[in-house]
């Protein structure tokens, strides 16, 4: 098995050149790194035990672990911070690099477009392509989005989520139809060495939809209500209800918005655990049964879990507990990981669909933002032509109009020849 020291830390420049190992400045201590899902590569802490500072450790560096040989994470170097045990060093993962791009898009309806001009801007991500069964939505502005708040629309209300691995090639960036947690899924094996508490969700089953069934345009939007349920759930548990608002969401049909019901369905879990699964080597097994070096694995795998000698919930017979992993961190020192299940990040029904509301939330920023530039624009036509009827009323000019001043007639010209009757000439 591994032992502490296994995993180093490198950082490099921006543009990948003049690596830096920390290990070479001094000594490392109190490494961990983890990962999230959606997202990727997610937080990285250690301490270097060195006296001086040096640009190894300038924010903005690259920052990548290297552990078999192979750079296993990789992300953004923060500003260290001095203490007396050494420097704080602190990175932002790869994963969470959407952050920082806006979605600038020059059509819409292609999901991929904004994400390509982000790489193409700097964004250090390999796209292999999006699907092109993410939910889209209303159209928003240009750049009005990051890159990550684009993908988390993508995927809430489309039923996918979305990762990015470091591999040889490249971070890879992979938008996916959520895997169901179930037995043939199943890549790891955890066997627990102390009790699992799990908590319920509330045992929802059916969820009531609002939506937006007809556009405001020249009559008023009209709104309906549909529903959708799992099959069979009330009959094992009873019934129990949730109710989600999709009306900021423009037109639907009842269809639509039942799929979108469906997928935060599949998303929950009537079962999930209470808190992260503390895994130590061993622990963590293939399917045949071989250990997992803890250093090395992350997000998205399908965890079947063993209890050992321990009650499961208070329940006879339960569900087999399978979940996804949705949360990693590995402490290279302690020799420990820490596995949350994905479940455990969205307790009930109402917890998912807050975040779907909260994705949605952007939209009814756009339209709010939308609104307020179209009554400026109003306000302001308004004022044009008050201006303009003001002006007709007081008149077109100082001597013309009705009610204006009248003009004096200019003093009569003299014929300069003479002659004649003497008669002024006009």
């Amino acid at each position: 098995m591994a032992a502490p020291g296994v995993s180093s830390v490198v950082t490099l420049r921006p543009d990948g050149t003049q690596p830096r190992h920390l290990g070479a400045l001094g000594h490392v201590s109190a490494l961990t790194y983890s990962w999230a899902n959606p997202g990727g590569p997610d937080q990285l802490s250690c301490t270097l035990q060195a006296r001086e500072r040096t640009d190894a450790m300038n924010p903005g560096r690259r920052c990548q672990v290297v552990r078999g040989a192979r750079v296993i994470w990789d992300g953004k170097l923060m500003e260290p911070t001095e203490t007396a045990g050494g420097w704080q060093v602190t990175a932002v993962g790869i994963g969470k690099a959407g952050a920082d791009f806006n979605a600038v898009f020059g059509t819409w309806s292609n999901q991929n477009d904004a994400v390509n001009q982000a790489i193409g801007r700097g964004l250090r991500w390999v796209n292999p392509g999006i699907p092109a069964g993410v939910w889209l939505g209303q159209q928003a502005d240009s750049g009005s989005m990051t890159i990550d708040g684009l993908l988390n629309l993508f995927c809430t209300q489309g039923g996918y989520t979305w990762y990015v691995s470091v591999t040889p090639t490249g971070n890879v960036l992979s938008v996916y139809l959520f895997p169901a947690a179930t037995l043939p899924n199943v890549n790891r094996v955890l066997v627990a060495a102390g009790p699992v508490t799990r908590t319920l969700g509330g045992d929802v089953n059916t969820i009531h939809v609002r939506y937006q069934s007809s556009a405001d345009s020249a009559t008023v939007a009209t709104f309906a209500l549909t529903s959708v349920t799992t099959a069979g759930a009330s009959a094992l548990h009873g019934a129990m209800e949730a109710y989600a608002d999709l009306s900021s969401a423009g037109p639907l049909t009842a269809g639509q918005a039942q799929a979108i019901g469906a997928n935060v369905l599949a998303r929950y879990q009537r079962a999930s655990f209470a808190g992260p699964l503390t895994v130590r080597p061993g622990e963590l097994l293939t399917p045949g049964g071989g250990p997992v070096d803890l250093g090395l694995d992350h997000c998205g795998t399908i965890v079947r879990l063993i209890l050992a000698s321990f009650g499961a919930g208070g329940e006879v017979v339960p569900d087999p507990a399978v979940f996804m992993v949705g949360g990693y961190q590995w402490d290279e020192d302690g020799q420990v990981a820490t596995v949350t299940p994905f479940q455990s990040l969205f307790t009930s029904v109402g917890g998912i669909l807050g975040e779907l509301q909260t994705v949605l939330g952007w939209r009814a920023q756009q339209e709010a933002a939308l609104d307020a530039r179209q009554a400026a624009h109003a306000a302001a036509v308004r004022r044009r032509q008050a201006a303009v009827a003001a002006r007709q009323g007081r008149g077109r000019g100082p001597w013309g109009g009705s009610g204006a001043a009248v003009r004096p007639r200019p003093p009569p010209r003299r014929n300069p020849g003479g002659g004649g009757s003497g008669a002024a000439v006009r």
